[in-house]
């Protein structure tokens, strides 16, 4: 969401949910990160793995601008991992994605026998996103003693 900011004194409402949203992306982005980089240290010596991992980071997250709307209203709409519908492929492939960059991790779930589609069971989707959430918390905390910041929805343009 592009927009000219003449005063902080008394910024928008819509200002303030864009800066929001954006600061506990960048938030999440960078948690997520330095949890894997933690947890794998020795294997971010081995490029291969590294590529395999930032190819997997880079389908995570939805864009290279953070939320990837600056140039838009913000929507309300739920978007990113964790959140969506199985029949949006942009949500199929943060959820894959995440899978496959937390598989090295201690205790990874084994919910998948398949990779999910935009034509599996929403029941099935709703149930491996909610393992993987609760998963990347408890591992998370676990490794931090703090819980993680998890977006959850888009805020409104005023």
């Amino acid at each position: 969401m592009f927009m000219w900011v003449v005063n902080l004194g008394e910024p928008s409402l819509p200002f303030i949910h864009a800066l929001l949203w954006e600061l506990s992306e960048l938030h999440f982005h960078y948690d997520l990160l330095a949890l894997n980089h933690f947890i794998n240290a020795a294997m971010w010596q081995n490029p291969d793995a590294c590529a395999s991992w930032q190819a997997a980071y880079n389908a995570i997250l939805l864009g290279e601008v953070v939320g990837g709307m600056w140039d838009s209203p913000l929507t309300g709409v739920e978007v990113g991992l964790f959140l969506g519908n199985v029949m949006n492929s942009d949500y199929v492939v943060c959820i894959n994605a995440f899978y496959s960059f937390v598989t090295s991790w201690p205790n990874a779930p084994t919910t998948f026998s398949e990779e999910l589609t935009t034509t599996s069971l929403e029941a099935r989707a709703h149930d491996v996103s909610t393992s993987l959430q609760v998963f990347y918390i408890e591992t998370f905390f676990a490794y931090t003693g703090r819980p993680p910041v998890i977006p959850r929805r888009v805020p409104v343009s005023g």
